[in-house]
């Protein structure tokens, strides 16, 4: 399979237009990165000196994706940095001894993109995000056909909830949903593999 991948650009094209390997990558979430101290529209930048600033620990790696976690990380001082590459034994080095940017050292976890707890706030079914989705808008307070910000029984906490998931009594996104609490046992399930 590694012989495929290394000489994937021979005999991609004769597959079919648009053909293209799929390398698997190694991700990491590296806690309590300073917001201000990585200006991401510059990922090549950000990578080589990544790169640089961990050259003792893994010297032959290849960054492939560097970003924040999730969008609202720009609105905070710190937030979890997630950092892809080629090769498990150099995510599994900065597992162990820590992710170095700029004179710091940030410890790290395991990152899997299938292992995220996704949901909908469109349709409010689990598996896929608002920007993806096809489906009806569902309310995640009352399971009507109007978007969660129009809901007229948003902020009034005596009215009912009705999850959209479910059809319980609750918001879509309770941490009590019998969906919910099934959907982080499958990526519980998934993460532990």
């Amino acid at each position: 399979m590694e012989a495929l991948r290394q000489f994937a650009e021979d005999w991609e094209n004769h597959i079919g237009n648009g053909a293209a390997v799929r390398t698997p990558t190694y991700g990491v979430l590296a806690h309590g990165v300073r917001t201000s101290s990585m200006n991401m529209d510059r990922f090549t930048e950000i990578r080589d000196d990544l790169l640089q600033d961990n050259r003792a620990f893994i010297p032959r790696a290849d960054i492939k994706y560097v970003d924040w976690l999730n969008q609202l990380a720009s609105k905070k001082t710190a937030s979890l940095e997630v950092v892809e590459l080629s090769r498990a034994e150099d995510a599994n080095k900065l597992i162990d001894e820590g992710l170095i940017w700029q004179g710091q050292v940030f410890q790290c976890e395991r990152y899997d993109r299938q292992c995220r707890l996704r949901q909908c706030f469109k349709c409010c079914a689990y598996g896929h995000k608002g920007t993806q989705c096809k489906a009806t808008i569902i309310c995640g307070y009352c399971a009507q056909e109007h978007a969660i910000r129009d809901c007229p029984s948003k902020s009034d906490t005596t009215t009912p909830r009705k999850c959209a998931a479910c059809h319980g009594e609750h918001e879509a996104w309770h941490g009590g949903c019998p969906t919910r609490i099934l959907e982080k046992a499958k990526i519980k399930a998934a993460y532990s593999q």
